[in-house]
């Protein structure tokens, strides 16, 4: 799915699409959010929760760009 179809679609439509084809990566927490990063179909997808709301803000695929929040967490350690 292109990013741009994915993230017009309503929120509702995309927990389903996650909770059926995504694989969950990790989380991060950053200044009042809780960020869960998926991968779906060669895409990375984040669900932005507010701590304060507790409610989920955003899902989108996100860039290259926007995954530097993540990289000093992820560990390749092959033993």
């Amino acid at each position: 799915m292109k990013q741009n179809k994915f993230n017009d679609l309503p929120l509702d439509e995309k927990v389903l699409i996650i909770s059926e084809y995504a694989k969950f990566l990790l989380t991060v927490e950053i200044i009042g959010y809780r960020m869960h990063l998926y991968s779906l179909n060669h895409n990375y997808v984040e669900v932005r929760h507010s701590l304060l709301s507790r409610e989920v803000e955003t899902i989108s695929i996100i860039g290259y760009k926007e995954l530097d929040k993540y990289l000093n967490r992820i560990s390749l350690n092959y033993n």
